[in-house]
């Protein structure tokens, strides 16, 4: 027998697939490869990340589970990496994780001029970026203040002691 709870988590995953159009026999990407799509996207369209080790991913992970972060905004960024995970296989027949450097820049390029929700999608993730790099510290993503330190930043206080989010 089915009870409300099981109904109410698999009903909105089994509309999702059936909206992307995928069955049984295609892969779905899991947690670790959406957020592994989320790492590599975010040091493609910002590349200074890296340079400044700035963990995003550890940002974007927070913003995956705090509630004040709506429901729409959190389902956007996930489906977003489920679709480019879809075009990658259906260009090149393996994940975007699998893919070279350039063939996801290539890939990103296509999504972003061709795709609906390509360009607000990476518009949603450079600002999520931007927030990793030049939030505080105490969040977790900035270490060690570099990006503050790129832009020369003089913080003011007091300083969060505990994060907001």
């Amino acid at each position: 027998m089915i009870n409300r709870r099981f109904f109410c988590k698999t009903v909105p995953c089994a509309l999702l697939l059936s909206f992307m159009g995928l069955n049984a026999s295609d892969k779905t990407p899991s947690t670790d490869e959406v957020f592994s799509i989320l790492d590599r996207v975010s040091k493609l369209v910002f590349p200074q990340i890296k340079a400044l080790n700035i963990d995003a991913l550890s940002y974007f992970k927070l913003v995956l589970s705090h509630s004040k972060i709506s429901k729409k905004d959190k389902n956007f960024l996930i489906n977003g990496c489920l679709w480019l995970d879809e075009i990658a296989r259906q260009n090149y027949q393996i994940s975007f994780v699998n893919l070279s450097q350039n063939e996801q820049n290539r890939l990103l390029n296509l999504v972003i001029k061709e795709q609906d929700w390509g360009e607000n999608w990476v518009y949603d993730l450079l600002i999520f970026c931007s927030e990793a790099t030049f939030g505080d510290p105490i969040y977790g993503a900035n270490i060690d203040a570099n990006g503050w330190k790129w832009v020369a930043h003089e913080t003011g206080l007091p300083q969060p002691k505990v994060p907001f989010l």
